[in-house]
């Protein structure tokens, strides 16, 4: 990523983004795909996948925490060879949870 694009996307960042590493499932209509997560903020994700899609695609990520299953819904923002930028229709805060037994 250039200079230029990395300082033009910390200004329009609200909330601070923290590196985390997580596998997640990366779904598009209805195929999903493996996919990492680079860095989590309150309202979007960077993540990494051999599958990527292009600015403006509607996305679902899955992400299993060992007690419960996590359902974001987003758009893609930017896109590079293996990156995405992903921001979230709702907050973190604010997504579907749903307990695993």
């Amino acid at each position: 990523m250039s200079y230029q694009i990395e300082v033009n996307m910390k200004n329009r960042r609200r909330s601070e983004r923290i590196p985390v590493r997580k596998r997640v499932m990366l779904g598009v209509s209805d195929s999903y795909f493996f996919a990492q997560t680079l860095n989590v903020s309150e309202n979007g994700i960077a993540i990494k996948s051999e599958n990527v899609f292009p600015p403006k695609s509607r996305v679902s990520l899955q992400s299993y925490t060992g007690t419960e299953i996590i359902i974001l819904d987003g758009m893609v923002v930017w896109s590079l060879s293996n990156m995405m930028g992903i921001k979230l229709t709702k907050t973190i805060h604010e997504c579907e949870r749903y307990p695993v037994h």
